[in-house]
């Protein structure tokens, strides 16, 4: 809370967004929310009419990582090596590259590609996330929440060259 009394910024939009859903949701039974953390790094850049390969870490230094842009369709993520995502930069020169990286892969992308995003302006912003989710339900895509399951991204290989 701030010296006034009032929460601060991330509170008061997280406290203004419930009590803007409680009554639709209250009326609609259940409001679910699917948020896509690599839809969620990638979608500023992509209102703004860039192309994006949104990336994450997987664990044991693999990167699950997809391209977005505003005419792209949107593709299953790959689970890959750095040396497999550095490959696929090489024929996609104007990707902007926003996400979560260690610096040391961070630094290995930026050497060969020109648009790697910093780790803060990269970052997931939870605003997003919040307008991903009404236009969603506003649009009346809700998920049933008995069929959600959770993507683990330190599952099997997905995608590229590493599996299925």
């Amino acid at each position: 809370m701030s010296a006034r009394g009032r929460p601060h910024g991330l509170i008061a939009a997280a406290l203004a967004g419930a009590a803007l859903l409680a009554p639709a949701a209250a009326q609609a039974g259940t409001v679910q929310v699917n948020g896509d953390a690599l839809e969620i790094t990638a979608a500023p850049f992509v209102a703004a009419g860039s192309s994006v390969l949104a990336v994450l870490p997987a664990g044991r230094r693999r990167l699950v990582w997809a391209v977005y842009g505003p005419d792209q369709e949107t593709q299953m993520p790959r689970n890959t090596t750095l040396d497999e995502l550095l490959s696929y930069l090489m024929s996609s020169p104007n990707l902007v590259v926003a996400g979560e990286l260690f610096p040391d892969q961070r630094a290995a992308i930026a050497a060969s590609h020109r648009n790697v995003l910093s780790s803060a302006a990269g970052a997931r912003r939870p605003g997003v996330l919040a307008e991903l989710a009404w236009n969603r339900w506003t649009e009346g895509e809700i998920d049933d929440p008995s069929t959600v399951e959770p993507l683990y991204l330190h599952g099997k290989p997905m995608g590229g060259s590493t599996g299925g």
